[in-house]
């Protein structure tokens, strides 16, 4: 691998009809990078898209072609991508909705574009801004904020259990 100081501007197909954001987060898997939520004028989104970077074009997947309980409209979320028994998912914790801040989890089947809520066990993290990844079957969450309190915590969900750990 080269790397260099240079920026290179991309110019996917398609990326006109990607709805312009912030605190939004994307997840890459194989030559997939996707791209949940975030906030716009005033609006918190819950879409999901991707760019396909071996034809360089944004997909927007609308929603009647997803199944399951679709996660409410958020921003400063963590995301990351998981595979178990040879299927890639991507897991979805927290977040700043309109109203709330979220504790929830969930999961896309990237295969069959199914969302899931997970039922986890022990107190979920209630925050955003906060980062998370995925490490040995184990989602590790740190930091963030809610309403105004920072947090320097580590907490840890194990994927395999639905078990909350903190440290």
């Amino acid at each position: 691998m080269y790397l260099t100081s240079n920026w290179t501007k991309l110019s996917p197909k398609g990326l006109e009809n990607l709805t312009p954001r912030w605190g939004h987060a994307t997840a890459l898997y194989n030559d997939r990078m996707y791209i949940f939520g975030g906030f716009q004028n005033g609006i918190y989104l819950n879409d999901l898209s991707y760019l396909d970077l071996t034809r360089m074009s944004v997909v927007n997947v609308p929603k009647f072609q997803t199944l399951g309980q679709i996660p409410k409209e958020r921003s400063n979320f963590a995301y990351d991508t998981y595979t178990i028994n040879n299927t890639p998912y991507l897991i979805i914790h927290g977040g700043i909705g309109s109203a709330e801040v979220f504790s929830d989890t969930y999961c896309l089947n990237l295969y069959l574009l199914k969302w899931t809520k997970l039922n986890t066990v022990g107190e979920a993290p209630e925050r955003g801004y906060h980062t998370a990844n995925i490490i040995n079957n184990h989602m590790i969450v740190i930091g963030g904020e809610n309403k105004g309190e920072i947090f320097n915590d580590i907490c840890a969900l194990n994927l395999i259990s639905g078990v909350w750990y903190y440290s």
